[in-house]
């Protein structure tokens, strides 16, 4: 049979999914940034949203690459995946892999959620101080990164279970996602709140549970005079029950 040489690029569509299917995730999204084509292939293959945490790692004994998101394992011969510690010959995760190929637009930020668990996002130039390579935690951009810290530290704390990590497929929140949606988040993470007291038996459970999210903290006033009418409310239909 003769050769051909030919490309990646213009491999046809079956075979180039076959590619994006046999690589890792954390490789097979590197590759399909190159170019809208193989970007394409790479949502067919991983059509849901692909998180920066996600990493290669080394082999198990049964030939199966250990690793995905943030659950990572320490010792090679160790069947059991443990949470929350990098394993030493662990591979960069996907956001430090694709850090250069942003460009100087965009920068890595480490955000801690939950006290334990780290969130890779980019932050765009106009929040970073590119002069020092260092995040300007002062005036208005120290400010922006902040709130957007509390934002997702607020929709982890939210969750529906404590022990599914952020990362997690699975991983579901009382509160809406702050990814893109800036400070509209506020508006819609409040209406939320509001609309979750149906979900208690009383006032004061419902307040109980949400008085120390900063999101509350930040809309206090309003969060107060809800109380009061909810207050009113069960006051008024415990008169209604007792036939007063």
């Amino acid at each position: 049979m003769k050769h051909v040489k030919t490309n990646i690029d213009i491999l046809p569509p079956e075979l180039a999914l076959r590619i994006f299917g046999l690589l890792p995730k954390s490789s097979a999204t590197c590759l399909g940034l190159t170019c809208p084509r193989l970007y394409s292939c790479l949502k067919k293959q991983h059509p849901e949203p692909i998180c920066l945490m996600c990493h290669e790692c080394f082999r198990s004994r049964c030939g199966q690459f250990i690793g995905s998101y943030c659950i990572m394992t320490t010792d090679p011969l160790c069947w059991e995946p443990q949470k929350w510690e990098r394993p030493r010959n662990h591979k960069e995760v996907l956001a430090t892999r694709i850090m250069e190929w942003m460009g100087p637009q965009y920068t890595l930020m480490i955000m801690r959620i939950r006290s334990r668990e780290e969130r890779y996002i980019f932050v765009h130039s106009n929040v970073y101080d590119c002069s020092t390579v260092e995040i300007a935690w002062d005036g208005f951009r120290g400010e922006y990164i902040r709130y957007l810290e509390t934002r997702y530290n607020d929709w982890a704390c939210a969750a529906f279970d404590n022990q599914v990590c952020i990362h997690d497929p699975g991983f579901r929140s009382r509160l809406p996602k702050p990814y893109n949606k800036g400070d509209s988040w506020y508006a819609e993470a409040m209406a939320t709140i509001k609309d979750d007291i149906i979900r208690f038996d009383n006032v004061e459970d419902w307040s109980s549970f949400w008085h120390n999210f900063d999101v509350v903290g930040e809309n206090k006033d309003t969060f107060d005079l809800w109380c009061e009418e909810f207050s009113l409310e069960q006051m008024h239909d415990g008169i209604k029950l007792l036939g007063l």
